[in-house]
């Protein structure tokens, strides 16, 4: 397994996403097709999904995950399914998306909801965020795309706050690696669902959700 290592830096960190990327890509389309079947599977049986009531998930792009299923079961159960909104600076927020709403792609190619802006949710506002993942480590730390827009959008959840989001990162089991050090700005993760497993971060501090699914209502698949 790879480690990133004190010294990586920044170089380090680019090749570890290019060698991620160059994998993923490789995947014959059958196994990365039924590696991502696994993980919706997985995600539908946490006790994170069955209480949220607002799930945010992500349109995939350079051989990620493809967890398109995972926006009709959110819908079909009852609850809001939500989409990363990419804005100035930087920013990020997260709309909704219905059958019927349109999508355009953002300036990254990635096809984003297009709704008012007065529909927008705030990060904070949602119970569990699906994130995706370049590369991960048993402790639940994460290498993202190299933008910082989950870091920038989850910065609360690094001062320990009692309540917010549950980031629930996925991935392939090939993108684990040895160890990632962390920097002083990155939100670790709650939780990692590969095809083969859930992996849940240490000594993780218990979060009351936004919002939370009630009793007697359907929890989806």
């Amino acid at each position: 397994m790879v480690d990133t290592g004190e010294n990586a830096g920044a170089g380090g960190l680019r090749a570890l996403r290019a060698t991620m990327r160059e994998q993923r890509r490789r995947l014959d389309p059958q196994r990365a097709g039924r590696a991502a079947r696994a993980v919706l599977t997985a995600i539908t049986r946490l006790p994170e999904y069955r209480t949220a009531e607002t799930v945010a998930s992500y349109m995939a792009t350079g051989g990620e995950l493809d967890l398109s299923g995972l926006i009709e079961a959110v819908r079909t159960s009852g609850r809001v399914a939500l989409l990363p909104v990419v804005g100035p600076g930087r920013a990020m927020a997260f709309a909704p998306v219905a059958p019927d709403t349109e999508l355009s792609n953002n300036r990254y190619g990635i096809a984003e909801p297009v709704v008012d802006r007065s529909q927008h949710v705030a990060p904070m506002e949602l119970d569990l965020v699906v994130v995706p993942t370049v590369a991960f480590d048993g402790e639940c730390h994460r290498v993202g795309s190299g933008g910082g827009y989950y870091d920038r959008a989850f910065a609360p959840l690094a001062r320990q706050r009692p309540s917010g989001p549950v980031l629930c990162g996925v991935a392939f089991a090939l993108q684990r690696v040895e160890r990632i050090v962390p920097q002083p700005w990155d939100v670790a993760l709650d939780l990692v669902v590969t095809e083969n497993e859930v992996i849940r971060r240490v000594g993780r501090p218990a979060r009351r959700p936004a919002h939370e699914h009630g009793p007697g209502t359907s929890p989806g698949p």
